[in-house]
């Protein structure tokens, strides 16, 4: 009994089977397309990011801007930093 019905098991695979292999080239032209839609919207959401949100963050945060221009009168263009004391205010401040 255990054999009969292992092979209709089997049988009912094999049909199920050959009933989903047209789907196959279905599925390997969708691949190929959803792959270019995939690379198309990288390189759309990364020119977006780099373009809109980077320069906008940083008009944003406007922090110390860099200092590009040349001064030809100065020795130097170290920026001398003020040492800090061992206070416990200090400490809690690093930066």
């Amino acid at each position: 009994m255990f054999v009969l019905y292992f092979f209709g098991a089997l049988a009912a695979l094999v049909l199920v089977l050959r009933l989903f292999m047209p789907f196959r080239q279905i599925w390997e032209g969708w691949k190929k397309i959803a792959h270019r839609l995939g690379v198309w919207q990288t390189n759309f959401l990364l020119t977006l990011l780099y373009f809109l949100i980077i320069p906008v963050f940083a008009l944003i945060s406007g922090k110390k801007r860099l200092r590009l221009k040349l001064d030809p009168t100065a020795t130097s263009y170290w920026e001398d930093v003020k040492p800090l004391s061992n206070s416990i205010e200090d400490a809690g401040r690093p930066f």
